[in-house]
């Protein structure tokens, strides 16, 4: 992360480690306010579904990374978990957990951000025909950018023209 330009390309890990240390931080200032959120199978690891309750994942608000910035800005005693002495310590405990997230042996290849955040390029009616599939659409790319750069994509698995049930 030192060598890490700011850049949120492709290629990089960085930015990988960066927004899922955001997720960690906010799960880790949330939790012990609303709760743990319940274990879904590794299978839907990015599903926020659950039992309906409120937890930490279930709350959000459109203006959470304003909330996020002024926590951070002016560290509040009252929303720094009792686990921690500082927020120096929350921010290594998310940033650590937020390297660890995709349990990868294999180094932080797997943590590139076009293979965390690939986009889905698919003809809607083609690509459905397994034969044709192939010539229809360029299929799963990677990509640079997020939700938080001039070139926003989103958040979720980002398709085109294909539709996931």
């Amino acid at each position: 992360m030192r060598g890490w330009d700011g850049r949120m390309t492709a290629d990089s890990a960085a930015p990988t480690i960066g927004y899922r240390a955001r997720v960690e931080l906010s799960r880790l200032l949330l939790e012990p306010k609303l709760g743990a959120a319940p274990t879904v199978p590794a299978a839907n690891m990015n599903s926020d579904q659950g039992d309906g309750s409120l937890n930490w994942k279930t709350y959000g608000w459109g203006m959470q990374s304003v909330w996020l910035e002024n926590i951070l800005q002016h560290q509040p005693k009252r929303w720094l978990p009792d686990s921690y002495s500082s927020y120096d310590d929350l921010l290594e405990a998310a940033v650590e957990a937020g390297r660890q997230w995709s349990g990868s042996t294999s180094g932080l290849d797997f943590m590139a951000l076009g293979q965390f955040r690939p986009v889905e390029i698919q003809h809607p009616i083609l690509g459905r025909i397994p034969v044709l599939r192939r010539w229809s659409g360029p299929g799963t790319q990677p990509q640079s950018g997020s939700g938080y750069t001039v070139k926003a994509v989103s958040a979720e698995p980002w398709t085109f023209g294909t539709t996931h049930s």
